[in-house]
């Protein structure tokens, strides 16, 4: 059984709301009606929404926020509960409307095994250190950190972040890597270039971060359709910041793919990562130089790998 209320959204702001809410992997709209509070006459869609989880606030709050950033006061989003209650999206607050559509629906609680209530903490496990390069890495056109070990490949330098679309998280930068979902990236990374996951979180709606507790588990989450939208990958000075995207990931990432990502690891962990690409069979092109390669990786990035011998006899 899932969350059901109706969404009263103007006509101006209709195909909006319908993009977020489709991009959303565990709502769907499953009816529209023309018009606001049952009057035809009274302009907008009243939208009945179905969701497994209340992530769905969080997104329309964070959706309305930026209408209101770019475009000014528009006519307001609200909500209608089955009790005849209404709330307004961004003016109220989403800790509110959770509160309200739980009160609203109690049966819902017992079929849904709590569905989003994680254990949250102030920070991510395990330790992200800063990778910007200092001045004589940045010369070299690589960042060299004091990064923790954290798997078996042993990665001794990455691109400056700045080359690379990048999001900053308590003071860390890291490449920001879209992706369709977590699971399957999660585990590619760490098996090719021995990335541990340090930590997964949400936004919070409001500037922050609602970071999941160190018991998380992957798999009841997929089940239950409430995977978070960022997991925090890192080894040495390479760290990564996956978003699920879902439904809004590109469909033309491989006609047009980034940058490539390059990295330079020591020689065993070059031809390990190698291994580990070709037994994937993932597309590899400059593979006939010693000591370097490129490779382009299903979720649509492009790396290349170096050679610590290399980069020397370079």
């Amino acid at each position: 059984m899932a969350y059901r209320f109706l969404l009263e959204v103007p006509d101006a702001l209709y195909a909006q709301a319908n993009v977020v809410i489709s991009g959303t992997p565990d709502a769907d709209i499953v009816d529209v009606h023309e018009g606001i509070g049952g009057d035809y006459d009274n302009e907008g869609k009243t939208l009945t929404l179905v969701a497994y989880s209340l992530d769905i606030v969080r997104r329309l709050d964070e959706w309305v926020h930026e209408v209101q950033r770019v475009e000014g006061n528009t006519a307001p989003v609200q909500y209608l509960l089955t009790n005849g209650r209404k709330l307004t999206v961004f003016a109220d607050s989403t800790e509110d409307i959770v509160a309200a559509i739980r009160r609203d629906q109690p049966w819902t609680e017992r079929f849904i095994p709590k569905i989003g209530d994680h254990i949250t903490r102030s920070g991510p496990d395990g330790t992200v250190l800063n990778p910007v390069a200092t001045d004589e890495a940045r010369a070299a056109g690589v960042a060299v950190v004091n990064a923790p070990k954290l798997g078996q490949i042993t990665i001794l330098a990455t691109d400056e972040p700045k080359d690379h679309p990048t999001i900053d998280i308590q003071d860390v930068t890291m490449l920001h890597l879209p992706v369709v979902d977590l699971s399957r990236p999660e585990r590619a990374y760490g098996e090719v270039f021995g990335a541990a996951t340090v930590g997964r979180a949400n936004r919070d709606g409001k500037g922050g971060w609602d970071w999941l507790g160190a018991a998380y588990d992957v798999e009841q989450e997929a089940q239950f359709g409430s995977e978070p939208d960022f997991a925090f990958l890192q080894n040495g000075p390479l760290t990564i910041a996956l978003e699920r995207m879902g439904r809004a990931y590109p469909l033309d990432v491989f006609r047009n793919p980034p940058a490539p990502i390059r990295l330079l690891v020591d020689d065993a962990s070059f031809e390990s990562i190698k291994a580990q690409v070709l037994v994937r069979n993932w597309n590899v092109f400059d593979a006939t130089t010693p000591g370097v390669f490129g490779f382009r990786d299903p979720f649509g990035y492009t790396w290349g790998i170096h050679s610590e011998s290399f980069e020397k006899e370079a």
